[in-house]
């Protein structure tokens, strides 16, 4: 009996050695936070798949879907955004609540939330905004799940956003325009949702190198954001709320009698509004009056008559004088071989018009 008992006491001993000795080891295999899991169902989540114009925030949900604790420190998050033309941004506040903003991110799920371990069945939110560039129209973003420790990636989502589609018209723009008149025209909110001007670029291209003047703006070619046109005065622009007027009008000919406008309202890549105007140039019927074929050592006291249809606007006429062989003259007070003055400097600005049947 003594010795069964004794050896029924080591049995008990060595039990709870045994025992004792699996529990430790336990203990030891799965308190290590780098390594020593066997992580099992680690999942992505997001709550939209589609953001349109203002709406560009993403939740994404990081849940354990295994038996077993899971070391953020193993995971990280990895976003970039695909567009044709790079410049956009996405921001999200890290674990600290300080504001990131980044083309594309690459980062352990430590980096955005305090916990390090995650729990069967616990989950850890992420937000995400999307910051389109100025003028951005479609922006797809991809987000993935990438397990470090196994190098492969645990899940996959695609997110695309797109402008909202505005629905913008130019108002009174007429078909034509002469010399230097000047058009005065709107432009008008007809969609159901609030126009971002800052996205909105007002365009004006003309044939033959012909320049023109868009609310200050010279040249052949222009664009600028309808916010900056505004001066500012209309960051949004309602529904049935046209714009303040702006103006065009002719800045530099260049020597051409006609010229063919387009402007255009563009969101992005993506034409909203378009119009053609054809620009003339009034086609004058000017003559000398009082010049002989002959001149000596005299002074020539001329004219100009205006025998067209229409009134001519001198700053547009140009009096020229050649002389062959070096020989300078006098034109109206300037010297030289060679002169060109505007008419209306000739005459000392008494008529800007030269109405028809009228003389300088």
């Amino acid at each position: 009996m003594k010795l069964i008992r004794k050896l029924k006491d080591t049995l008990i001993s060595n039990s709870h050695l045994i025992v004792l000795g699996v529990v430790l080891g336990a203990c030891q295999k799965n308190c290590s936070h780098d390594e020593g899991y066997e992580v099992a169902g680690m999942a992505m989540e997001i709550d939209k798949y589609t953001l349109k114009g203002s709406d560009t925030t993403i939740h994404i949900s990081i849940k354990n879907n295994g038996e077993n604790v899971a070391s953020l420190d193993n995971f990280c998050l990895r976003a970039s955004i695909t567009e044709r033309v790079t410049g956009s941004m996405l921001a999200y506040p890290d674990a600290n609540n300080n504001p990131k903003s980044k083309a594309k991110i690459d980062e352990l799920l430590t980096h955005f939330t305090t916990k390090e371990l995650l729990d069967p069945e616990e989950s850890v939110t992420i937000e995400l905004q999307v910051q389109p560039r100025t003028g951005a129209s479609r922006a797809i973003i991809a987000l993935k799940l990438y397990d470090t420790s196994k190098k492969k990636t645990v899940a996959a989502k695609t997110v695309t956003w797109s402008a909202t589609s505005y629905k913008l018209s130019f108002i009174n723009i007429p078909a034509k325009l002469k010399d230097e008149e000047e058009i005065r025209f709107q432009i008008s909110n007809e969609g159901e949702t609030d126009v971002n001007t800052a996205g909105i670029t007002v365009c004006l291209n003309s044939t033959e190198g012909v320049e023109f003047e868009l609310d200050g703006q010279k040249g052949a070619n222009i664009e600028a954001s309808l916010a900056s046109i505004l001066h500012g005065t209309k960051k949004k622009l309602a529904k049935n709320n046209p714009t303040k007027v702006i103006t065009l009008k002719l800045s530099d000919a260049r020597g051409k009698n006609s010229s063919t406008i387009t402007l255009a309202l563009k969101q992005g890549g993506t034409s909203l509004a378009q119009k053609t105007v054809a620009w003339s140039a009034t086609s004058y019927k000017l003559s000398f009056i009082n010049i002989p074929a002959k001149l000596k050592d005299e002074e020539i006291r001329f004219q100009i008559s205006n025998e067209g249809e229409t009134d001519v606007n001198t700053a547009g006429i140009t009096v020229c004088l050649n002389s062959t062989e070096g020989v300078e003259f006098e034109l109206d007070g300037q010297k030289g071989a060679n002169i060109e003055i505007s008419l209306t400097n000739i005459i000392r600005g008494t008529k800007k018009k030269l109405a028809k049947g009228n003389l300088t």
